[in-house]
């Protein structure tokens, strides 16, 4: 993003911001009775909360003053945070989720997967054996016509305008049959349907443990004096804060289970 499109996106929320604020500052709090009058907001008391909240959600008053962090407004800003909210529980204030790096369940679970994906690999092996004695054995049309015709004629086709497009067309919907026939082939398909259960499951196992890896974040989070959850950016990581989320993750390695998967067996 180019500096004048950035100054366009703040002057937008600018306006924005103005917009909430002069709705809040419009409303009127009930008398106690019928005949009672109605009283102006407290605004100043709304608008420190709301200051608060922000500086909570950009990480403090140190980053969110820091494009000019010198200045009389900044100052003012400063102030009236510090008075509102006590030395050390900013964090408390917090209304956004605490951002982290996306964590990879499968490289923290390298070391209990290894037996598993061992199986699998030995799985797979035997699979392509079977499926490669299937197609070598098969007297089905489809499996004659498709092994006949080698994909790699259809190496780099270039899209509807290739004029081999309808015969890759043709061959791809054989392949499809192709497939079908050779998995339900009956050396072939106990095999396929233990290598397709043991790969969900492991897929499944690596899920639930990165759910769980969140969740205790979260939970750690809560003991530290947070009230949001744990999730992770999708976008830049630049401006994370790292302290804390180190502090997160050793929790979360230490108190996260692991599973146990069996390994499949051929």
């Amino acid at each position: 993003m180019d500096s004048e499109a950035a100054v366009k996106i703040a002057e937008s929320l600018s306006r924005a911001a103005a917009g909430a604020l002069t709705e809040l500052a419009a409303i009127r709090i009930p008398g106690p009775g019928d005949e009672d009058a109605d009283s102006p907001l407290d605004f100043a008391d709304h608008l420190a909360q709301i200051l608060t909240h922000v500086a909570a959600d950009a990480g403090g008053l140190d980053r969110l003053l820091a494009g000019r962090s010198g200045s009389w407004e900044a100052d003012l800003i400063r102030q009236l945070v510090d008075g509102t909210v006590p030395a050390g529980r900013l964090h408390t204030w917090r209304t956004q989720p605490i951002r982290v790096a996306p964590i990879n369940g499968e490289n923290l679970l390298a070391e209990n997967l290894a037996p598993c994906d061992q199986a699998l690999t030995a799985l797979e092996e035997a699979y392509n054996a079977a499926w490669n004695a299937a197609v070598d054995e098969s007297t089905d049309p489809a499996v004659i016509t498709w092994r006949q015709t080698p994909g790699s004629k259809f190496d780099f086709i270039l899209g509807p305008n290739d004029p081999r497009w309808a015969e890759f067309q043709d061959w791809n919907a054989q392949a499809k049959t192709f497939d079908h026939v050779v998995n339900a082939h009956p050396t072939v398909a106990p095999i396929e349907a233990k290598l397709s259960a043991a790969t969900e499951a492991r897929a499944a196992a690596i899920a639930e443990y990165e759910k769980s890896f969140y969740a205790a974040m979260t939970a750690r989070a809560r003991t530290l004096g947070y009230t949001v959850d744990v999730v992770a950016c999708d976008g830049s990581t630049e401006d994370l804060d790292w302290d804390l989320i180190n502090d997160l993750e050793d929790v979360a390695m230490a108190t996260t289970a692991k599973p146990n998967l069996t390994p499949p067996t051929n």
